[in-house]
């Protein structure tokens, strides 16, 4: 039935729109998380630059005596490897989420081949039927019933003309 292919192929065409859709969203998804890893390199490096500055005493101006200087500078030196661990932690979790969503389009990317080559066998079988249906004007019968209608309409016709000329009589 012409009506049901139509329908499903409207029908495949709203899902196809939607999986382009999904797609373009995924490329964004995919290029924010370039730009979050991107961040995250250069925080690296930010962080990774950053030397201890300190040695004086804040409150008082002097150098700090040896074993002050070396605390201090232990604890600089911890606290920017766990900023360093931290930003390389979080660059892999984007990594692996990033990675997840380059899968998810390529997945879609196949869906869509797939569902295009649906949608076309369907233009194809639509095309067929509708080239393939009988008009209702190439069948002789109906020719003849026009000509029959067409004797009647002119019979009609004749006796309406002749009624006129017989009421203009009288």
């Amino acid at each position: 039935d012409l009506s049901t292919v139509r329908e499903s192929l409207n029908i495949e065409k709203n899902r196809l729109g939607a999986d382009k859709g999904f797609l373009s969203n995924t490329k964004r998804i995919i290029q924010r998380y370039e730009q979050e890893i991107q961040g995250s390199r250069e925080m690296y490096v930010d962080v990774n630059g950053e030397a201890f500055a300190g040695g004086i005493c804040p409150t008082c101006g002097q150098a700090l005596p040896f074993e002050q200087l070396q605390e201090a500078t232990r604890v600089f030196n911890q606290k920017k490897e766990q900023k360093l661990a931290t930003i390389i932690g979080q660059a892999e979790r984007l990594k692996e989420e990033q990675q997840q969503a380059v899968e998810r389009a390529k997945d879609m990317e196949s869906v869509i081949r797939q569902r295009e080559e649906t949608i076309e066998e369907m233009e194809n079988q639509l095309r067929n039927a509708q080239s393939a249906t009988l008009k209702v004007t190439d069948l002789p019968e109906y020719r003849a019933s026009i000509m029959e209608i067409d004797g009647i309409i002119e019979g009609l016709q004749t006796e309406i003309s002749s009624l006129v000329a017989d009421s203009s009589k009288v």
